[in-house]
């Protein structure tokens, strides 16, 4: 009660990989990769069990609204968001390299 649900606003795929941006301007990075298939008895590996594995691998915190949009080139996730910033993050570290604000916080005609 109370509680303003966190919608998804922005998705990207890539090195096996699903980044989701929520409406609280936080984005999850979900591992997508199907667990490894033994050589010897790949008839054991169930669609089931590949969609165990599928699960929530990091919670990156920064935009403080929501997540409108992300890219990713090599190993940095790029995010814009409603607070008006664009975040360029370091996915070895899942930190943000850099930040850019707008000059001009005013509305443009």
């Amino acid at each position: 009660r109370g509680h303003k649900p966190d919608a998804v606003m922005s998705l990207t795929v890539g090195k096996g990989r699903l980044y989701t941006g929520y409406s609280s301007g936080k984005i999850k990075i979900w591992d997508t990769m199907p667990p490894p298939i033994d050589a010897e008895h790949p008839e054991k590996v169930q669609a089931k069990e590949v969609t165990k594995t599928q699960k929530n691998m990091i919670d990156v915190e920064g935009h403080l609204d929501g997540v409108l949009g992300m890219a990713l080139c090599e190993n940095l996730l790029m995010s814009h968001s409603e607070d008006k910033s664009v975040r360029i993050w370091d996915l070895r570290a899942c930190d943000p390299a850099m930040e850019l604000v707008p000059i001009c916080k005013e509305k443009a005609l």
